[in-house]
């Protein structure tokens, strides 16, 4: 028989009883009722197999845990569609995803984490009771907000991390949108713990905006930092109603001086880069610039 085994789960741990696995082999731990519902998770690593370590890499083991107190919704790898809203009574956030559904707090200090399996997940926010995020809602993959018009209150974060989100002008405007990437309450952890490399991009179309992981100064979304960037933001130089793609950066809807230096500031930084590269830039042409 073989001791307790740590899982590292993301972004949980389990800890399973001393029971006997191999590659084969699915834990499963018994729901607090009969009607509970189930998450499955993708165990990462363990610490322990038969007695020893886990040698064969790619292997990964089932675990399936009552979500009745989950805070985590693991999708599959196809395209998934997930349903956020308030109970009736204001206290908590339910969630469902197929047959599968679960709650938590509104005010959960963790929060809702949504993490894609590789498919385009449809997250549909249902305000009939309210307000249908929590105070902290995650995501990690690739999703779509549906549903109806999106309003995120002074305690609630949405926290893109490196996501790709598609936000439909119907459920948030570019201007609105703008200003909770600008106050915070759309934000990524991911760019905080880059130390400014890296911001949420807002790139707009037509009917809907799309949120991406990107360089700062990087319009074209290429992964660097170029004098097609420069160009770009010089076309749009004093143009309102501005998005990512065209130079602003700051999220104030108008292409301005603080763009261009946010972009010198990155010319020639690549998302491969670790280190920031100097900037050439003409001082003249930045002067001009400063003029307009």
């Amino acid at each position: 028989m073989s001791p307790p085994l740590q899982l590292t789960l993301f972004p949980v741990k389990l800890t399973v009883p001393a029971v006997p696995l191999n590659s084969s082999d699915t834990y499963t731990d018994t729901p607090q009722a009969s009607s509970a519902p189930i998450l499955y998770y993708r165990v990462r690593a363990f610490n322990g197999f038969n007695g020893g370590t886990l040698s064969a890499p790619g292997i990964v083991a089932s675990v399936v845990v009552g979500a009745s107190t989950a805070d985590t919704i693991i999708g599959t790898s196809g395209n998934d569609t997930i349903t956020l809203k308030q109970d009736s009574g204001h206290q908590f956030i339910v969630w469902t995803m197929g047959s599968q559904t679960g709650q938590i707090p509104i005010s959960d200090a963790a929060g809702l984490m949504i993490v894609g399996n590789g498919g385009t997940d449809t997250i549909t926010l249902d305000p009939t009771n309210g307000s249908p995020i929590p105070d902290r809602l995650r995501l990690n993959g690739t999703f779509v907000f549906g549903g109806s018009a999106l309003s995120i209150g002074g305690t609630q974060e949405v926290d893109v991390g490196q996501s790709t989100l598609t936000i439909p002008h119907s459920v948030l405007s570019l201007v609105a949108l703008q200003t909770y990437l600008k106050n915070g309450s759309i934000m990524s952890s991911s760019a905080v713990a880059a130390g400014g490399r890296f911001l949420p991009a807002d790139v707009n179309s037509s009917s809907q905006a799309q949120i991406r992981y990107a360089l700062v100064g990087d319009t074209d979304l290429d992964g660097t930092v170029a004098f097609a960037d420069l160009l770009k933001l010089a076309q749009n130089y004093g143009a309102s109603s501005a998005d990512w793609g065209k130079g602003d950066f700051n999220y104030d809807g108008t292409v301005g001086f603080a763009d261009l230096l946010a972009l010198a500031q990155h010319y020639g930084q690549t998302t491969a880069s670790g280190a920031a590269v100097a900037a050439s830039l003409d001082p003249l042409f930045l002067k001009a610039r400063q003029r307009r």
